[in-house]
């Protein structure tokens, strides 16, 4: 086995070595015979060349003639019969090393050194059908359940904005992809694929994230911007109102209470829409206990 769980793999990458010593042994065995088949076409090709010379000198009986022609005949085949036989067992044998189909991430690896594997998706009683999941990261896309209210609003090739629920300062660009003929009764929605272009290593596999359809492509400079600071709530005191809130900023080794404002909050984050800049270090829980001017260890 020469892969992981999680390794990134490029195309016709080997993976893993099937034990080869029949295939080996049937491939050495079909290379032999077409040896020995194309001696046996040689001798007969200068077999029948001398046969003809005789017939023509009248030394030879024309049977004689007929019989050369079908031995030469009979080892010519014989020739493409073993060549055909070769490419098989070659096959065979190239197919013990399994390799990468595409270029991808391995999503899980369902073999382990000594296990028996199912050719083609078979399942036998002891084998694994299934050998490895990769994934193309690069063809990535997020699957959306539209009200069928909204649904008319929506066409294919739409632009749209993606934001992962995992890393909601990044924001990607997409389209629509493909929108769903069937509706979900129970849910009185239809699914619609959102391909996002340019995906990059914060974007997972089976992750969340939202959506906005758009009537028209973003600005360039925009759709790469960060859209909002998001914190974790223990990071925040949040007023009364709810649209300011206090943190503990550490600079110079010192805690300063500032006041923030607040937009959206989604689980257990919140978005700053003021007196917060990228890159500036907070206290992210505890502020019950902290004082302004506190010294601070980073």
């Amino acid at each position: 086995m020469y892969f992981e769980q999680n390794d990134r793999i490029n195309k016709e990458q080997l993976l893993a070595q099937i034990e080869d010593v029949l295939y080996q042994t049937r491939h050495d065995e079909a290379v032999a015979r077409l040896e020995r088949s194309t001696a046996a076409f040689a001798f007969q090709k200068v077999n029948y060349q001398r046969v003809v010379g005789l017939v023509q000198n009248e030394s030879a009986p024309d049977i004689e003639h007929a019989d050369s022609k079908r031995a030469l005949d009979e080892a010519q085949a014989m020739v493409a019969a073993d060549r055909a036989t070769l490419a098989f067992t070659q096959k065979t044998l190239s197919d013990c090393e399994v390799t990468a189909p595409i270029a991808g991430v391995i999503l899980t690896r369902n073999v382990e050194v000594g296990d028996f594997v199912a050719a083609e998706g078979g399942r036998g009683a002891n084998a694994n059908a299934q050998f490895a999941i990769i994934a193309d990261m690069t063809m990535l896309r997020v699957e959306v359940d539209i009200s069928e209210m909204d649904i008319i609003r929506i066409r294919k090739d739409m632009p749209c904005t993606i934001i992962p629920d995992a890393y909601k300062d990044r924001q990607y660009r997409g389209y629509v992809m493909w929108l769903d003929p069937r509706a979900n009764y129970s849910k009185a929605t239809v699914q619609a694929k959102v391909r996002i272009e340019g995906p990059d290593d914060h974007l997972r596999v089976e992750g969340s994230a939202q959506v906005a359809f758009l009537s028209e492509p973003p600005r360039e400079e925009a759709a790469h911007a960060a859209t909002a600071i998001w914190i974790p709530t223990s990071a925040c005191l949040v007023d009364v109102s709810g649209k300011t809130g206090m943190v503990f900023l550490a600079e110079n080794k010192r805690l300063r209470r500032t006041t923030i404002h607040l937009g959206r909050r989604h689980a257990d984050q919140l978005e700053v829409t003021g007196g917060l800049s990228a890159g500036q270090s907070i206290v992210v829980d505890g502020l019950d206990k902290l004082t302004d001017g506190q010294s601070v260890n980073r």
